[in-house]
């Protein structure tokens, strides 16, 4: 029998790949966009609560903390990371396989998985045309954490929520 000693945490993460219909040059224009009625609050579960201003700062801070907008390339590789609409199943018993077919079998996987999660990615550019994409990833570790993670913040922009849970 074996034991787990230590912490063992619960928590999960999100990836969000957000369409910007224009890049946001303040906090104040990310907050327009993400919440266009006006100041409110996230607040998805009693205990996680922030205000619609602190969450557009964070995500207009997160937005100057990257390399700018995505290409295809790396929006299929975000999409790959997690669970994805027509992702392929993975292998069954493949650990079961001799170590030659079982490697041809992983490996025929991660290329049916790469080409479904560019075919995501490519569906969803064409059908939003000219956007800026930019990828944030927040966890429920905190309450902060949870808000963004699961307040909808995203909600009023085209958006990809990809489940690292």
């Amino acid at each position: 029998m074996k034991f787990r000693l230590g912490f063992v945490s619960n928590s999960s993460s999100s990836s969000f790949l957000v369409a910007f219909a224009r890049i946001p040059s303040s906090a104040d224009e990310v907050h327009a966009m993400l919440f266009p009625g006006g100041p409110t609050s996230v607040h998805p579960y009693e205990h996680a609560c922030v205000s619609s201003r602190d969450a557009a700062e964070c995500v207009y801070h997160d937005m100057l903390n990257t390399d700018g907008p995505l290409k295809i390339e790396e929006i299929a590789k975000h999409v790959r990371r997690g669970s994805f609409p027509g992702q392929p199943k993975y292998p069954s018993r493949v650990w079961d396989l001799p170590a030659e077919e079982r490697d041809a079998a992983l490996e025929k996987y991660e290329q049916e998985s790469d080409e479904a999660a560019k075919k995501v990615a490519e569906e969803w550019l064409a059908e939003l045309g000219d956007v800026a994409v930019f990828h944030f990833e927040y966890a429920d570790d905190d309450n902060f954490g949870t808000a963004m993670e699961h307040g909808g913040v995203f909600d009023k922009l085209p958006h990809l929520r990809i489940s690292h849970h």
